[in-house]
């Protein structure tokens, strides 16, 4: 596992890029984050965690 700085926003898209998954846990139920779609629009693989605000929009096996 390789720890990385946050990059600035305008670089996220190439950020993604170069990740072979994007891992999203969190353990409240916060709305659905962001980072998540950001992710899947650079067509990575992505894992998250089963809270509400990402179950309610992604379906296993389907979106994530």
């Amino acid at each position: 596992m390789l720890s990385l700085s946050i990059p600035p926003y305008e670089d996220t898209t190439e950020f993604y890029k170069k990740a072979d998954l994007f891992i999203f846990h969190t353990g409240s139920t916060e709305g659905f984050p962001k980072t998540v779609w950001e992710a899947m629009a650079t067509g990575l693989p992505v894992i998250c965690s089963t809270f509400p605000g990402v179950t309610g929009v992604l379906t296993h096996n389907v979106h994530a």
